[in-house]
């Protein structure tokens, strides 16, 4: 047949009509099957331990059975983790070892931020800061000369923003809002239409909302103080001159404060009243310094001491029967601090970031001045993006950013160390988990596909582990890859050769309890990732359908016995001393020749 040059619009296939199992792209997801067209090297692999458990060295020694060469300890649960034995964390070492793996962590479950149902408590945060510590402590002699990699989620009951896709942009739709002071949640602001007088409708988004919010409150706390002033200005109008003659007559003895005439009695309650009302505003005033002062800019604060002195100062002019002096040094406050208008309210998120960074920072930072450069590795995952915080690549790259900015302020002040050297500790002990099952739960929210991509390239620059699972956008299913639609080809081009490198952790565990009992769903990931069988690549693990040990996988014995004798019985039909099964009777190669 002559070449024409054009190439043929078929592939040969053994079995006529249908896809060959010996195209590399067999069982592609887009042709039916659940190969994701990323191809995963079993090496990078790892699998997770019971969560239920304790006893890591019979999981590890189990997980690694399966053939993987990567197990991921997982203690979630903060009672299982203070529920190990020191002496486990040395014996999976070892039991690692002799299998020539690597283990790595899942640490507890833990609210990072300090904040509760009640607020925000510094003294839950370092709570948990110690609560880290210590894990990242017990699980060093997993691997004593390089860095135990430890995953932590950077939120745990912190409720997300939510926002929403239309029409191609982004919409906060509601937030919680907290007190800043405290960390309180206040309220749930949400995005809507109001109507005012004389501009009829208008849009107004949380931002907004949060501003209008700030500045009506500021003014009203201003305006409450103002309020019991103007009363001791009353009180004062008219009657300064005899308050004023009536406390020196006192302090000279001219009048005796237990023989007080009628009229002496009226000044004197008016007097009393009038320093109630102004000690009232003082101490109102004072706390609303203390407020702003906690709260404010670097560029309010100077204001505000500013403001202390001038304060200072016009107390000064007074004695303390001057109570008109008083009250025009608390006017002078009063009208300063109107001025300055601190952000009250805040979004819960922007509020948590400061206290969830610094809880990360200065944990990676204690387990680097009890270890040095072997320190365990703090990696902290995106949770799934519907129900916590800083589940976004955005949120979660500022955590890192601000934690790791935490460690090195931290180590320059306390180990006098150069801030290039702190900056490579910082980001070598510090980075992220990147688990693309969480990410790709925004397409509840409208986000398509390419948003999901592009949020992996975000965080990309700060990934050190992956956690794999497939979903369908909707709910956290945690399907091995390939069985949903999560975009896995795509991500791991945009995570490059970080990508490449980074273990690749499978969290199937609500699949496989499911579908297969207590089974770990390895063999369900090789083939959703086309992993090479062989070290020289080809064949791969999507294209087993056309091997022996598929040949009637999900079908059942279809056809006769000799078919599975003569054609397709690999090995197993071979006489004993050539290596086989077979001990007796007729096969393939005994019995009569020709028979």
């Amino acid at each position: 047949m002559a070449d024409d040059g054009v190439k043929p619009d078929y592939k040969l296939s053994f079995y006529q009509g249908l896809p060959s199992s010996m195209d590399a792209d067999y069982g592609h997801m887009n042709k039916g099957g659940y190969f994701s067209g990323q191809r995963v090297n079993s090496g990078q692999l790892a699998v997770t331990t019971d969560p239920r458990t304790a006893n890591i060295i019979k999981e590890v020694n189990d997980k690694l059975n399966t053939g993987v060469k990567n197990v991921e300890l997982t203690l979630i649960q903060t009672q299982l983790m203070q529920s190990v034995p020191k002496q486990y964390f040395e014996e999976a070492r070892r039991v690692a070892k002799l299998g020539g793996a690597e283990v790595s962590v899942h640490g507890p479950l833990v609210e990072p931020s300090g904040i509760g149902q009640r607020g925000f408590s510094e003294e839950d945060r370092q709570a948990v800061e110690r609560q880290i510590v210590d894990a990242l402590t017990r699980v060093q002699p997993l691997n004593p000369d390089g860095n135990t990699l430890v995953t932590f989620h950077s939120a745990l009951s912190i409720p997300p923003p939510t926002t929403m896709k239309e029409g191609g942009k982004e919409v906060i739709k509601q937030q919680v809002i907290v007190e800043r002071e405290t960390g309180r949640p206040v309220e749930m602001l949400k995005a809507e239409e109001k109507y005012y007088p004389g501009e009829g409708k208008k849009k107004i988004d949380i931002y907004e909302q949060i501003n209008e919010y700030n500045q009506t409150m500021w003014n009203h706390k201003i305006t409450e103080s103002l309020y019991y002033k103007d009363h001791a200005d009353r009180i004062l109008e008219g009657s300064y001159d005899n308050i004023k003659t009536f406390y020196k007559r006192i302090e000279t003895g001219e009048i005796n404060r237990d023989k007080l005439t009628d009229d002496q009695k009226i000044v004197h309650n008016k007097a009393v009243e009038a320093q109630q009302y102004l000690e009232r505003v003082d101490r109102d005033l004072k706390n609303l310094f203390n407020t702003a002062y906690k709260i404010g800019t670097e560029e309010e604060k100077i204001k505000l001491a500013k403001f202390s002195q001038q304060y200072k100062e016009d107390l000064g002019k007074a004695d303390k029967y001057e109570l008109e002096k008083k009250s025009a040094a608390l006017q002078n406050l009063l009208t300063n601090l109107r001025v300055i208008q601190p952000k009250l309210f805040d979004t819960l998120d922007t509020f948590a970031l400061e206290k969830t960074a610094k809880t990360f920072g200065d944990s990676a930072f204690e387990a680097y001045k009890k270890f040095g450069n072997k320190a365990p590795i703090i990696a902290i995952e995106n949770p799934p993006a519907d129900q916590s915080a800083f589940s976004r690549a955005e949120d979660l790259k500022k955590v890192i950013e601000k934690a790791r900015e935490d460690f090195v302020e931290k180590a320059m002040k306390e180990k006098g160390m150069d801030r290039s050297s702190a900056s490579k500790a910082a980001e070598k002990l510090i980075g992220a988990t990147w688990d693309v099952g969480h990410i790709n739960l925004i397409r509840k929210f409208g986000y398509d596909e390419a948003d999901v991509v592009k949020e992996t390239g975000i965080i990309a620059p700060f990934v050190k582990h992956v956690h794999l699972s497939d979903n369908f956008g909707i709910e956290h299913a945690e399907l091995p890859m390939g069985m949903g639609n999560v975009p896995f080809e795509e991500m791991m081009k945009k995570l490059g050769k970080t990508g490449e490198k980074v273990t690749k952790v499978i969290e199937a565990g609500n699949w496989f309890s499911s579908q297969l009992g207590t089974q770990v769903p390895f063999r369900e990931s090789l083939i959703g990732m086309g992993s090479p069988i062989y070290s020289m690549k080809a064949p791969y693990w999507n294209q087993t359908n056309g091997l022996y040990q598929e040949y009637y996988g999900g079908y059942g014995r279809f056809l006769p016995d000799i078919n599975y004798e003569t054609f397709g019985a690999g090995f197993t039909q071979l006489p004993m001393e050539l290596g086989g099964n077979r001990q007796q009777g007729r096969g393939r190669m005994s019995g009569t020749p020709m028979e």
